[in-house]
């Protein structure tokens, strides 16, 4: 685990494993009020990028108040439900309705193209849950 010193501050990088498919920057401070400290993050990022973030990390770090960590992530640490509910919370309008276009042409690909039964019930069910067909209850 590195830790890169800048002049006033550090970066500290997780090395990433083979596992890993993501890459977030975190760190904590005050709100932009000034009112509460928080933790905060960059988008989770492809771990290809491991080292952009690496870079980005050392060039804010000296505007910063506490050190800044690169944190490498597997996919079931970016699909948490509490990360995807704060992501989903804090899109517009427009980003929600792209989503759920997105969701409901994946899941009516799958019920049209998947061969196994129990990933067609899981669509489907998918599908049920956000009112685009009914399930017959």
């Amino acid at each position: 685990m590195p830790i890169v010193k800048t002049n006033n501050n550090r970066v500290v990088c997780d090395d990433p494993e083979p596992a890993d498919a993501f890459v977030q920057v975190v760190w904590f401070g005050s709100s932009a009020d000034g009112g509460r400290e928080g933790v905060f993050h960059t988008s989770p990022q492809p771990i290809e990028e491991y080292q952009d973030a690496v870079d980005w990390a050392i060039s804010v770090a000296d505007q910063m108040a506490h050190p800044l960590y690169v944190v490498p992530m597997r996919f079931g640490d970016i699909l948490s439900r509490e990360r995807l509910e704060s992501a989903v919370a804090s899109m517009t309008d427009q980003e929600r309705g792209e989503l759920r276009r997105l969701v409901v042409t994946t899941c009516a690909g799958v019920m049209r193209d998947c061969d196994e039964i129990t990933v067609r019930e899981k669509a489907f069910g998918v599908l049920a849950k956000m009112g685009v067909v009914s399930d017959g209850e």
